[in-house]
C-alpha cells in the first residue's frame, strides 16, 4: 500500500493529535457519541459499553513519536471515553512519556470528566510531571438545567477538579471545556467569565450532532439529543451571534478559545446549525484508542473508510503505527 506521508522540510502537517486513550466512561452523556453502549433488547436501555481494543503504553510511546517527530505535532490530548478508566498506573506511564517529550513548544493535557478524581490521583499524576488539566464545565451555576443527569454530574465534579488543580495544586494550566446547547446557551456568557475570573482557561464548541464532516448524519443521535432538549435551532440563531459577538470583543482580555474567525463562523446557520461545512485538512488528528486514526473531528475513525487529505492513503486500515519510525522529520 502507499506509505503514509511525513513531514517535510520541517514543515509541520498537523498542529496537535487528539488521543482517545479508551472508549471506556464512567458516565453516559446524552449528547456523546464516543462510546457504544450495548441495548438491552427488553428495555432498550444501556446495559454496557462496547468496547475496542486499547493500546498498551509502550504502543502510546510509539504513536507519540509519530506525532510529534513525523508529523510535527506540537499538542497531544489525552481524553476518552474517560482517561481515569485507563487505569491508574497506565496512565501515570503515558502523563511520564509525554512529559519527558515536552519542551517550549510541546505540550500535553488530559480531558476529564473529573468523576472520580481525588486528591490521591492528583498527586499520583501531578509528581508524573502532569501541568495541564482540563475538564468539562458545561455551566457555572450549581443546579441549572442543562442536560440529563450524567451531564450535570460531570459538571460538578469538573468544577471542582479544576479548583483543586489550580489551588491546591497549583498546575500551570486548567482549562474548562463548554459544550453550548440549547439547554445552557443562556449561560455560557456568565460561565466563561466566572472560569476566567477564577484563572481557567475556556474552550468552546457547539453541540455538532453529526461531527460537522457534512457527510454523516446519525439520525439516531439527533433524535436523542432532540429529546433532551439540547439541539440547537434557528430560534437560537440571535442568541449564538450575541454569545459570538461578545466572544469575540472580549478576546483579548478573556483566556478563551476558538479564534474569533471560529467564532464569526457560530453566525452562520450552515456551521452552527445546519452543519454542511468541512473541516480544514491537516489541522488535527484523532487517534483511537486502538491506534486507527481519522482526521479533525472524526470520532469514530475506525468507521470510515474514504480518503480525507494527501496525509492519508487510499483503501487500507489507516493505523498510527503504520508510519514508518525509522524516517526522521527532515530526511524525506
Amino acid at each position: 500500500g502507499e506509505p503514509l506521508k511525513v513531514a517535510q522540510e520541517n514543515k509541520p502537517l498537523i498542529t496537535k493529535a487528539e488521543v482517545l486513550l479508551t472508549r471506556r466512561c464512567n458516565i453516559i452523556c446524552g449528547t456523546c457519541k464516543v462510546i457504544e453502549p450495548a441495548m438491552d433488547p427488553k428495555s432498550g436501555r444501556p446495559t454496557s459499553q462496547h468496547l475496542i481494543r486499547e493500546m498498551e503504553t509502550e504502543q502510546w510511546r510509539q504513536a507519540f513519536d509519530v506525532v510529534y517527530d513525523k508529523l510535527g505535532g506540537t499538542f497531544v490530548a489525552l481524553y476518552g471515553g474517560e482517561p481515569l478508566v485507563y487505569g491508574d498506573d497506565r496512565l501515570e506511564e503515558v502523563i511520564k512519556i509525554l512529559a519527558a517529550k515536552r519542551d517550549d513548544i510541546r505540550d500535553f493535557t488530559i480531558i476529564s470528566n473529573g468523576i472520580g478524581f481525588t486528591r490521591e490521583r492528583a498527586k499520583r499524576f501531578v509528581d508524573a510531571g502532569l501541568e495541564s488539566w482540563t475538564s468539562s464545565v458545561d455551566t457555572s451555576e450549581v443546579g441549572a438545567d442543562i442536560g440529563d443527569k450524567y451531564m450535570q454530574a460531570k459538571t460538578s465534579a469538573g468544577l471542582k477538579s479544576l479548583a483543586m488543580m489550580r489551588n491546591e495544586f497549583s498546575l500551570r494550566d486548567t482549562c474548562g471545556i463548554v459544550t453550548v446547547t440549547a439547554k445552557n446557551i443562556d449561560q455560557v456568557i456568565p460561565t466563561v467569565r466566572w472560569l476566567c475570573d477564577n484563572g481557567h482557561w475556556v474552550g468552546i464548541d457547539l453541540l455538532h450532532w453529526n461531527r460537522g464532516d457534512g457527510e454523516y448524519t446519525f439520525s439516531s443521535e439527533k433524535e436523542d439529543m432532540d429529546m433532551l432538549g439540547l439541539t440547537l435551532s434557528e430560534r437560537h440563531l440571535d442568541k449564538l451571534s450575541e454569545v459570538a459577538t461578545y466572544l469575540i470583543d472580549h478576546h483579548e482580555d478573556l483566556l478563551v478559545f476558538p479564534t474569533k474567525r471560529v467564532l464569526e463562523m457560530w453566525k452562520d446557520p450552515r456551521f452552527s446549525l445546519d452543519l454542511t461545512w468541512k473541516c480544514t485538512p491537516g489541522h488535527a488528528l484523532t487517534i483511537d484508542s486502538n491506534g486507527q486514526i481519522g482526521l479533525c473531528d472524526d470520532r469514530m475513525p475506525n468507521r470510515y473508510g474514504e480518503e480525507r487529505t494527501k496525509l492519508l492513503p487510499k483503501g487500507r486500515p489507516w493505523h498510527i503505527l503504520d508510519f514508518d519510525h525509522q524516517t526522521d522529520l527532515d530526511t524525506r
